[in-house]
């Protein structure tokens, strides 16, 4: 990753030691490209000032097209013309893309990539004009919450159906005939000890 942009005004103003810079520029950098989140921080006119080895690794950039220097828009380009965008939407995508991040605004979106990875993406504007974009894969806890929401489901689903199983029992335990209509008339439950034939009749026997 690349720090030396970011860290020189620093350095000249503290006048740390250059060797001792670099050391502690290249132990930042490690420490950064460890993170599973990626990061990349974009200048007032959208050019990349400084990013970490995951961002680039999450969205499939490669090193000489992500580094400082590098326009959003170049970037963006990169993503739209690997997918299965038809050539002739492709200036569209980019202007429309393009004009939401423009805005400046603290967004995040959700989006799935062509191999089936789910990427939370978030924009934060900062005070210079500039954009800081993060990234992180949220595939695997999509995934179980989607089984966590299965599992409720199944296990709603049982109770529902043990409850109607109680109501069953109570039901056939009723010694008397009965039937129970809604509101609007209409049939909800019936115990059947002899014929019933409208409601509020007295019965025939069978």
């Amino acid at each position: 990753m690349y720090f030396a942009m970011a860290t020189k005004a620093t350095a000249q103003h503290t006048r740390v030691d250059p060797p001792l810079q670099r050391d502690n520029d290249a132990l930042l950098s490690s420490a950064l490209d460890l993170l599973e989140e990626g990061f990349a921080i974009f200048d007032q006119d959208l050019t990349l000032v400084v990013r970490n080895a995951p961002f680039c690794r999450l969205y499939g950039f490669p090193d000489d097209l992500c580094r400082p220097g590098a326009t959003l828009e170049a970037l963006l380009r990169h993503d739209v013309m690997r997918g299965d965008c038809e050539p002739e939407a492709v200036e569209g995508q980019i202007a429309n893309r393009m004009r939401k991040i423009s805005g400046r605004e603290l967004r995040q979106v959700e989006h799935e990539m062509p191999n089936g990875k789910i990427f939370l993406t978030r924009y934060d504007p900062i005070s210079n004009g500039g954009l800081l974009i993060t990234c992180r894969d949220v595939t695997e806890r999509r995934r179980v919450e989607k089984a966590l929401e299965a599992s409720d489901e199944r296990y709603l689903a049982e109770k529902l159906e043990q409850a109607q199983a109680r109501l069953s029992e109570a039901i056939e335990a009723i010694s008397e005939g009965f039937v129970l209509f809604d509101s609007e008339d209409r049939l909800v439950l019936c115990r059947e000890t002899e014929s019933v034939t409208r409601r509020g009749g007295t019965g025939v026997a069978s």
